[in-house]
């Protein structure tokens, strides 16, 4: 890393662990044992601004720091929110790769490019079913709402896809931030409910020594309450992202 990878570094997980020193702490209402917070929100941000190398950077300090200020009831707690981290981020990162690669492709195509859009449109559509099927109707209809969205902003954007290439600022983007927001959601979904189905049943400080039927009980929870919190976390760190790119452009 470059200083000024190094730098974002520092911000963004001191704002990361300040975050996790407030009062921002809200219960989920279908399952109070599992917390809403606010301090991914940074670390999707610096993932959006500087890259994955500074994203998973800013988790890890963010994770150490978990371990000495909010572990949680289970000693090993912030390993299971640095998965949940991690598996969010990875569905934000193939959705904005294979954007790029696709713009790099078809700028100058604009047929092709609307239709690899609504492609993309019925592949989210086809996610929504599964959750729906997988983790009942609340996810299902945020992931439908956002695909709506995703629709909307698709077709108003779509000349601003045959003209100019991609950026934190563009119209396009907004496309972009709703996919990445439905497939982080997606990927968090999934890869959190394998690692609770392998870990719960362990004894302590691992898991919480839960016969298998109940952990397959938990996960429809577990499984909404990380659907809805990636639901509110990646457009907020689309939002600060935007803003911090336009200063930083300003100031330059």
């Amino acid at each position: 890393m470059d200083s000024r990878a190094i730098a974002a570094v520092i911000i963004f997980s001191a704002v990361a662990i300040m975050l996790n020193l407030s009062p921002i702490k809200i219960p989920a209402p279908f399952a109070p044992f599992l917390i809403y917070q606010v301090w991914e929100i940074p670390i999707v941000a610096a993932f959006l601004l500087y890259g994955s190398k500074v994203g998973v950077a800013v988790s890890i300090v963010n994770t150490v720091a978990l371990f000495a200020i909010f572990p949680g009831a289970l000693p090993t707690g912030p390993l299971y929110d640095f998965a949940a981290v991690l598996s969010m981020l990875l569905g934000i990162y193939m959705i904005r790769k294979a954007s790029f690669a696709f713009r790099s492709r078809l700028i100058g195509n604009g047929y092709f490019a609307e239709t690899v859009t609504y492609v993309m449109l019925a592949m989210l559509s086809i996610m929504g079913a599964l959750v729906q099927t997988l983790f009942w109707l609340l996810p299902a209809c945020v992931f439908g709402l956002l695909s709506v969205m995703a629709a909307v902003e698709s077709r108003q954007g779509k000349n601003a896809i045959r003209r100019a290439p991609q950026s934190l600022d563009s119209k396009y983007d907004g496309f972009v931030a709703t996919a990445s927001t439905v497939f982080g959601a997606f990927t968090r979904v999934i890869v959190m409910s394998l690692v609770n189905l392998t870990f719960l049943p362990f004894s302590p400080p691992i898991g919480y020594a839960l016969p298998r039927a109940a952990a397959i009980a938990l996960l429809p929870f577990i499984g909404l309450f990380n659907a809805t919190l990636a639901a509110y976390t990646i457009p907020i760190g689309y939002a600060i992202a935007r803003v911090v790119n336009s200063r930083i452009k300003i100031a330059g």
